[in-house]
C-alpha cells in the first residue's frame, strides 16, 4: 500500500500543462440516473487521476454508484482509489485499506456532496504493469431527485484545482495536470402529471407543489373537493384554497385561484359534472 502515499503526493504536486485534454460526458439514462464518462486518448500520458466538481442548477444529488473500488485488474482497468474518503489502518508493519470510500471528497466542503447540488470528485488509479487503465470508460454513474422540479436540470463539470492541483482537473502519470474539455450535459425532469392535463398545465401544477385532488377522477369535471360529485361544496372549497393561495383551486389550471375558478366550477357541472358508481366515480370527459 506504499503505492497509495504516492499516488496521494502525485495528486497534490502537479504542474499545469494544458497542450493536451480528457473529455467527459454526461449522459442521461433516464429516471433521473446520469453516467460520466471519460475519453483520455488525447491526454497525451497515462491518466492518474481525476479532480473536479459536479453541479447542478436544480434538483439534488441523491446516490452516486457504479465506480470501480481498489487497484486495477486484467480484467478491471479504470479510477478505484478514491484519495478524499479512503479508511487506511496505517498501525500495523504494512498499512491495510478498510474501505476504499467513493469519489466524493467531502474534505473541507461541508454542505456539499448526497443531498445538495454539489459533489467533489477525487479519483485515481492504482496498477501493475499490463493494467494500465483504459484510455475509454465510465467513472461512476448518480442519480438526481428532481424535488418537483419539471424540465432539464442543467449539470456542470469544472476542474477541482484543490483536489488535481489546478483548475484543469486531470493530473497525468508525470505528475503535470491538463484540462477536462467538456463541461456536462443536462438531465430531463418529467415526474407523472395527472391524467388529462397538457404538458403546460403539468407544470402549473409542479408550481403549485403538486396539489394531490388534481389526480381525482372528476378533477377535469369541476371536483374539487374531491368526492365523485361536483356541488356547491366544490364552490366553497374554491373559495377556501383561494384564501389559501392553494392551488387545488386552481380549476382553470392557469396558475391563480380565482374568481374565475369558481365559475368554471359552475361551468363543468352545469355541463353534467361527475358520476358518482358505489365507492368510485364515472371519469368524465374534458370539455374542449
Amino acid at each position: 500500500m506504499k503505492k497509495l502515499v504516492v499516488l496521494f503526493a502525485v495528486l497534490a504536486l502537479t504542474a499545469p500543462m494544458f497542450a493536451q485534454s480528457v473529455t467527459l460526458t454526461v449522459t442521461d439514462e433516464g429516471s433521473g440516473v446520469a453516467r460520466v464518462d471519460y475519453n483520455a486518448t488525447a491526454a497525451g500520458a497515462i491518466v492518474a487521476g481525476y479532480g473536479f466538481t459536479v453541479s447542478l442548477d436544480h434538483g439534488f444529488i441523491s446516490a452516486i454508484s457504479n465506480f470501480q473500488e481498489g487497484v486495477n485488474t486484467a480484467s478491471v482497468k479504470g479510477y478505484g482509489i478514491y484519495p478524499g474518503s479512503v479508511d487506511i489502518d496505517t498501525s500495523g508493519a504494512e498499512p491495510v485499506v478498510n474501505d476504499w470510500g467513493t469519489p466524493i471528497d467531502m474534505t473541507n466542503v461541508p454542505g456539499t456532496g448526497i443531498g445538495t447540488t454539489t459533489m467533489h470528485i477525487a479519483m485515481g488509479t492504482l496498477y501493475e504493469a499490463g493494467n494500465e487503465p483504459a484510455l475509454t470508460g465510465t467513472l461512476f454513474k448518480f442519480t438526481v431527485d428532481c424535488d418537483g422540479y419539471a424540465g432539464n436540470i442543467a449539470v456542470t463539470i469544472a476542474g477541482d484545482e484543490v483536489r488535481a492541483g489546478s483548475t484543469g482537473g486531470v493530473v497525468l502519470i508525470n505528475g503535470t495536470n491538463i484540462p477536462i474539455s467538456t463541461t456536462g450535459g443536462t438531465i430531463s425532469c418529467t415526474p407523472p402529471c395527472p391524467p388529462g392535463i397538457t404538458p403546460a398545465q403539468c407544470v402549473i401544477w409542479n408550481n403549485w407543489g403538486q396539489p394531490a385532488n388534481w389526480w381525482g377522477d372528476c378533477w377535469l369535471c369541476g371536483d374539487v373537493t374531491p368526492d365523485c360529485a361536483v356541488t356547491f361544496s366544490d364552490v366553497l372549497q374554491v373559495f377556501t384554497y383561494r384564501t389559501q393561495n392553494n392551488g387545488g383551486g386552481d380549476v382553470t389550471m392557469d396558475g391563480a385561484v380565482t374568481f374565475s375558478d369558481v365559475l368554471q366550477v359552475f361551468s363543468l357541472r352545469n355541463a353534467g359534472g361527475c358520476a358518482k358508481v358505489g365507492a368510485g366515480c364515472t371519469p368524465c370527459t374534458p370539455l374542449p
